[in-house]
């Protein structure tokens, strides 16, 4: 069974998972990145990883990682969803109000902003590394 309850604003190889990256958008700023390849949780069984996102920008490339409880409970991306796993993941990230969504990215525990030349910052702290690639383990710190 496809992903089918809502059409992704971009799909792109994901060279650094060696798979492939779904990036879905809604009119409440949320959204989500959908990844499949060898490097994620479930990648290897042809599962999926969600991390909700919260578009910071007007690109479909400017967002930040957040975890709103009613999706996250762990506070964690969800690894080994299937397809049905995802639509429901989507489903909620969609019907979340206003407050749901201030109250989520309040108190993020880390943040990762992806920017359309494909840098990505740690915001979680006083100075913002970049990065080249998502988590890569060569950076360089910016003043924020």
């Amino acid at each position: 069974m496809a992903i089918d309850i809502f059409e992704p604003v971009e799909v792109r190889p994901f060279e650094r998972i060696e798979g492939v990256q779904k990036i879905y958008r809604f009119k409440n700023a949320t959204g989500a990145s959908v990844i499949k390849g060898t490097h994620t949780y479930g990648g290897e069984d042809s599962l999926w990883e969600v991390a909700p996102v919260y578009f910071v920008g007007a690109s479909n490339y400017e967002f930040e990682l957040f975890y709103p409880k009613q999706v996250c409970p762990d506070g964690d991306v969800i690894g080994w969803c299937d397809d049905l796993d995802v639509e429901e993941k989507l489903r909620t990230l969609n019907n979340l109000t206003s407050a749901e969504v201030e109250e989520a990215i309040g108190n993020p525990p880390f943040a990762i902003v992806c920017s359309e030349e494909k840098e990505y910052y740690d915001r979680s702290s006083v100075h913002q590394t970049l990065y080249t690639t998502p988590q890569e383990d060569i950076h360089k710190d910016v003043e924020v």
